[in-house]
């Protein structure tokens, strides 16, 4: 091979080397680009991740406050709950200490009742046994009057006959009468305790209940009606009436004077008529319709009316100044029966 070959190979094996040179080159500088590309994919990696862990951090502190905040939020529940059951508790106290006044009220009040019923069974006692005691003495001076009257043996034999006759029958009806006497205290007490009983658990306390019974019986001692049957319409009206207390000492004076007018009606007949005409209105009162006494306080039979304006239409008839029934029962206490009744209640 002559020398220009040999230049020529060797030239262009120079060139493809330049050539693979200059690849090599270009290859490098696209590892480059591509490696800056790659460490700036990294660095934004990283600050993506930097800002991902501060959000964490974030998170966490919001988690912990919020965790902090229901610590909070349960402990002042505990305590506001506490609190509450503090209080339900006192109040519970209070009740109950309420009720045990109220019972020791009734007891008292009950023993009062009691001890005015024994004082007044002893006096009955005691004027029973004095009026023996003159009943005796009058006879021992019938007897000696008789002894000295009677001059045969005879007569006088018949007259002490006659005479131990009349004491032996004195005395049986002295005994009889004590023993009746007592009974009638006892079940007049007995009745008082029952309807002052009733009355109290319809008035819900032993104040209402007594002051109630008081005023009752006042109305008793002055009206022609005996002292039971003013108790029992009165723990009727107190059981049926929505003002308790307040409208049976409000309506009771009307219902009595009621009575008076139509004395052939019974009071318990009045009192459950009146229950009817204020719950329902005067068309339920059937007895009043038949006995005139709804055309008297001024509603038409048959005509509807309400119950509030049926009571209305009572009151006006009994307070009114030219009132036909008012005074009614006043009237019948100045007859011989209205004067027994209030000798009963005595």
């Amino acid at each position: 091979m002559d020398q220009g070959s040999v230049y020529f190979s060797l030239k262009m094996k120079m060139a493809e080397y330049h050539d693979a040179t200059l690849k090599a080159i270009a290859d490098l500088k696209g590892l480059a680009d591509k490696s800056k590309e790659a460490t700036g994919e990294i660095r934004k990696q990283r600050e993506e991740t930097l800002k991902a862990a501060a959000a964490q951090r974030e998170l966490n502190k919001a988690a912990k406050a919020s965790i902090s905040r229901q610590k909070a939020v349960v402990s002042a529940y505990k305590q506001d709950k506490y609190r509450d059951e503090v209080a339900a508790y006192r109040e519970q106290r209070s009740r109950n200490q309420a009720l045990k006044q109220s019972t020791l009220d009734a007891a008292k009040a009950q023993r009062e009742l009691n001890r005015a019923a024994a004082e007044q069974s002893s006096k009955a006692q005691r004027g029973a046994r004095e009026e023996a005691r003159k009943y005796a003495e009058e006879t021992r001076k019938a007897a000696a009057e008789v002894r000295r009257l009677k001059e045969s043996e005879d007569e006088r034999a018949r007259a002490l006959k006659r005479l131990s006759v009349m004491i032996v029958a004195a005395g049986a009806a002295m005994t009889y009468a004590v023993v009746k006497l007592d009974k009638a205290f006892i079940k007049a007490a007995d009745t008082a305790e029952q309807l002052l009983f009733r009355l109290q658990v319809l008035t819900g306390t032993a104040s209402d209940a007594q002051g109630l019974f008081d005023n009752m019986t006042d109305i008793a001692q002055k009206s022609h009606l005996t002292f039971e049957e003013i108790l029992q319409g009165a723990t009727t009206l107190a059981a049926a009436m929505k003002g308790g207390r307040a409208d049976v000492e409000k309506w009771m004076p009307v219902l009595v004077d009621l009575k008076g007018a139509f004395n052939n009606i019974p009071f318990d007949a009045i009192i459950g008529n009146f229950v009817r005409l204020a719950s329902a209105g005067a068309s339920a009162a059937d007895l009043f319709r038949e006995r005139g006494i709804l055309t008297m306080i001024g509603v038409t039979p048959g005509e509807p009316i309400s119950a509030k304006d049926s009571l209305d239409k009572m009151w006006e008839a009994w307070t009114k100044f030219d009132s036909k029934f008012r005074g009614a029962s006043e009237k019948i206490v100045e007859t011989w029966g209205g004067t027994m009744s209030l000798i009963k209640d005595k």
